[in-house]
């Protein structure tokens, strides 16, 4: 009897370390898929965040050229009415 109650419990001890090793590699999968999950989606944001500042930057950058096109336009304009004037005295 005590050889059968020894083996029972080196296949109950073997069994209840398996299923221990199963289930923290279990854990360990979870949490590493949640890590890349997680970081994925970081990513995703920051490159979000920097098209949205591309946006804003190209923006920008069209009002400035259209100011400088208007700037280049009246100061054309000015000179322009200055050499009609000039011409006229």
């Amino acid at each position: 009897m005590a050889v059968m109650s020894e083996t029972l419990v080196t296949f109950l001890l073997t069994w209840l370390l398996w299923w221990v090793l199963l289930f923290t590699a279990y854990a360990g999968l979870l949490f590493g898929i949640d890590a890349l999950l997680t970081a994925h989606r970081r990513r995703q944001q920051e490159r979000q965040n920097l098209r949205h500042e591309l946006a804003r930057l190209d923006q920008e950058a069209a009002a400035s050229v259209q100011r400088i096109g208007a700037a280049f336009l009246a100061t054309q304009r000015l000179m322009r009415e200055e050499a009609s004037h000039g011409a006229r005295r």
